[in-house]
C-alpha cells in the first residue's frame, strides 16, 4: 500500500511540472529557458525515483497490475528518451523533443485517480469525441471535397507579367 503523504506530493509534483511546461512562450529570455530547463531535469529525475520506488515496493508483477502505473512508467520512459536526446542535441533544438515533451502532460490524467469530478470530465470527454465523430468525418469529407472543387474552378486563374507579378485585377500602366 502505497502512502497518501506519497501520493500528495507526487501529485503536487505533477501539478508543477505541468505549470513548468506551460510556462514555455516563444520570446523568452535565454535565463528563463535555462530555469525552465533545470525544473524539467528535477522533475524528470522525481518521476524515475517515484517509478523505482514503486517498483522496488510493489514489486515488478503488483506495479504492472495497475494501469496507472503502466501508464505512468510509460510517462517515465518518454520523459527519459526526451531528456537523453535533448542532453545529446545541447546546442540545436529539435521538434521531436517539443513533442515528447507535449507527451509530458499526459501525466495530468494520472490525477484521475483520485479526483471523482476529473474522472466525470474525463469520460464525458471521451463520450463526445466518439459521439461527434461521424459529424466530423462527414465535414472533413465536405471541407476536402470543396476543396477539390475550388483548385478545380480557380485553377490558372491569375496571369504573371514576364517578372513574374500578378497582372489580373490590376491596370496596365
Amino acid at each position: 500500500m502505497i502512502s497518501v503523504t506519497f501520493n500528495f506530493l507526487i501529485y503536487c509534483l505533477i501539478i508543477g511540472n505541468t505549470v513548468t511546461l506551460a510556462l514555455y512562450r516563444f520570446d523568452q529570455s535565454d535565463t528563463q529557458t535555462k530555469v525552465l530547463d533545470l525544473l524539467e531535469d528535477f522533475f524528470v529525475l522525481i518521476f524515475t525515483v517515484e517509478m523505482i520506488l514503486k517498483l522496488l515496493g510493489l514489486g515488478i508483477r503488483n506495479y504492472l497490475r495497475d494501469k496507472f502505473n503502466i501508464f505512468d512508467g510509460i510517462i517515465v520512459i518518454i520523459s527519459l528518451v526526451d531528456f537523453s536526446i535533448s542532453t545529446s542535441n545541447e546546442g540545436s533544438q529539435n521538434q521531436i523533443i517539443d513533442a515528447f515533451r507535449a507527451l509530458r502532460l499526459l501525466r495530468v490524467v494520472k490525477l484521475a485517480r483520485q479526483w471523482k469530478e476529473f474522472q466525470f470530465i474525463l469520460r464525458k470527454t471521451m463520450q463526445s469525441i466518439f459521439d461527434i465523430s461521424n459529424f466530423s468525418f462527414l465535414l472533413f469529407l465536405f471541407i476536402f471535397i470543396m476543396a477539390l472543387l475550388g483548385m478545380e474552378l480557380f485553377a490558372f486563374q491569375v496571369a504573371y507579367d514576364i517578372n513574374g507579378d500578378e497582372i489580373l485585377g490590376q491596370e496596365n500602366v
